[in-house]
């Protein structure tokens, strides 16, 4: 596979300036983290010997449209739209790093918003969403992806003035396993999912074999970061905690709080007990997983399923046993496209952010199981360990 890269300021291309590495990211590298929109990173030569291009035209908010064409899959195109956010100019060159414009903007912007009582979390958003598009704040295309009928917790607010994004976040943070992000290639789509429905059906975005695991650096890590023995989730309510007595006395008090708009008492117990689960024994999280995605030896479904995904949160990626008795399952939650060119072949090397897949999954109590659930329904190799409230 190649590809060609095209960049535009305000609609000026600014291709021929460009250096030879241009860096996007999306997602995030931890669970603790809150999702981000695209990022990117590119650098301009402004050296008077390659043309008059002037540092000083280049301002925060300044649009850039980065366009990815690839051959070999399709002849597929990219176009990411972001908004200036950081300027650095030195003697060679104009640094630049933009950011979703979507996010942005929604970052940026505060509305006026009714009152929800024991809605969907799903429901709330899109609702929120489709003010914001009548707003003029995100486009139709960005929100055409987000289903009212996501989610398994209800939420109830206060009707006022909410920071967008904040108020989209905490309400996707109401949701054990609640995502919002931007999804797909081009312009950006937002996305919301409640991977406890969906979660025990992944599809596999990619399998790495042990030339893939041994061609770049990484390693496993376990950090005091991801532990946590006492849970605090604040709900419509009040507040809930939850707390492993074994794990405190054994190491001590390692607690967490997490804001909700959650309305009942019964969801905000289930979220603190699982964050608890999960803390106690937070697993193996490793560093990055890298792949060229331009490698003429990936077979051609595996090239359409890397470029063409661009990225997608909670796809699962599997890999050969790195180490004795460790996770051969990972889940995605970020990745970062880099783009190299110029001097020999153009590389396109992909790195996902992973965590282990066991993560996901934790063993319930009969009663948070959601009504409705048949065995008929479960995939036959899955545990019941593994099986966590979906409604499928």
């Amino acid at each position: 596979m190649t590809f060609t890269l095209t960049l535009n300021h305000n609609g000026v291309d600014v291709s021929g300036y460009t250096e030879a590495q241009v860096s996007l990211t999306n997602g995030r590298r931890t669970t603790s983290e809150q999702f981000r929109g695209r990022g990117m990173n590119v650098s301009l030569v402004w050296d008077s010997f390659i043309g008059a291009l002037d540092p000083l035209d280049f301002q925060v908010n300044d649009t850039l449209v980065l366009t990815v064409t690839t051959t070999g899959v399709g002849g597929a195109g990219y176009a990411y739209d972001l908004v200036i956010s950081d300027v650095r100019i030195d003697r060679n060159r104009v640094n630049l790093t933009a950011v979703s414009r979507q996010y942005a903007w929604l970052g940026r912007s505060q509305l006026d918003l009714p009152a929800y009582t024991d809605q969907l979390t799903g429901y709330v958003i899109r609702d929120v969403l489709d003010r914001a598009l009548a707003a003029g704040i995100v486009t139709a295309a960005a929100v055409a992806d987000v289903s009212a009928t996501n989610g398994t917790v209800t939420v109830s607010t206060d009707a006022g003035t909410y920071n967008l994004l904040q108020f989209l976040q905490t309400v996707a943070a109401s949701e054990p396993l609640g995502m919002l992000m931007e999804r797909r290639q081009g312009t950006s789509w937002l996305s919301y999912n409640d991977f406890r429905n969906t979660a025990s059906n992944f599809s596999t975005l990619y399998d790495f074999s042990a030339k893939d695991i041994w061609a770049y650096p990484w390693e496993l890590t376990r950090t005091a970061a991801d532990y946590a023995n006492t849970a605090v989730v604040n709900w419509r309510g009040g507040s809930v905690s939850f707390t492993d007595p074994v794990s405190v006395a054994a190491v001590g008090k390692y607690e967490t709080s997490v804001s909700t708009y959650i309305a009942n008492q019964t969801d905000a117990e289930y979220l603190a007990r699982r964050i608890v689960t999960f803390g106690t024994d937070p697993g193996l999280r490793i560093n990055e997983l890298k792949i060229n995605t331009a490698d003429p030896s990936l077979t051609a479904g595996n090239r359409n399923q890397i470029a063409n995904a661009m990225f997608r949160p909670g796809r699962r990626i599997k890999t050969p046993t790195i180490v004795t008795g460790g996770p051969t399952e990972w889940v995605v939650h970020g990745r970062r496209d880099d783009f190299v060119y110029g001097g020999g072949a153009a590389q396109w090397k992909t790195t996902f952010y992973v965590i282990d897949r066991t993560y996901w999954d934790v063993a319930q109590r009969w009663q948070d199981v959601i009504s409705g659930v048949t065995w008929a329904t479960v995939n036959p190799a899955y545990t019941w360990q593994q099986l966590e409230r979906f409604d499928i």
